[in-house]
């Protein structure tokens, strides 16, 4: 008897070691660079100037904007969906607190990753892991 709890509390706790409640893809992990923003079909390029924006595996992340106002945020990504939500409601971010449809995709050399919300999509590329 001993021996059977002791097998379920194991089968347990390994079956949960694989459940994160915050991120069910590890692709998200790392920064990103936002390239693109298009909302109601018209394409707006970012160049140089696009946010770095770095998703941490606690669920955190950060958004350093260059030109405009930098900030963090708590986000969590589930079957393809993405909630994101800012620690300061005055933050001026890239991304409204919301939820986004998620998509990636594997390129030579790197990661495109694409965010959409109604008719606003984000396009974001990142390095390889």
């Amino acid at each position: 008897m001993k021996n059977l709890i002791l097998l379920l509390f194991l089968l347990s706790n390994i079956s949960c070691a694989h459940n994160n409640p915050i991120f069910d893809n590890k692709e998200i992990l790392g920064p990103w660079v936002m390239y693109s923003v298009s909302k109601a079909g018209a394409s707006t390029p970012l160049y140089n100037n696009g946010p770095i924006i770095s998703f941490f595996q606690n669920g955190t992340g950060y958004i350093n904007a260059h030109i405009a106002v930098s900030g963090t945020f708590h986000w969590t990504l589930q079957k393809g969906n993405m909630k994101i939500r800012y620690d300061k409601a005055d933050t001026s971010c890239a991304f409204q607190d919301s939820s986004y449809s998620v998509d990636f995709i594997k390129m030579d050399g790197g990661r495109k990753l694409t965010l959409e919300h109604g008719d606003k999509i984000c396009y974001l590329i990142g390095s390889t892991q």
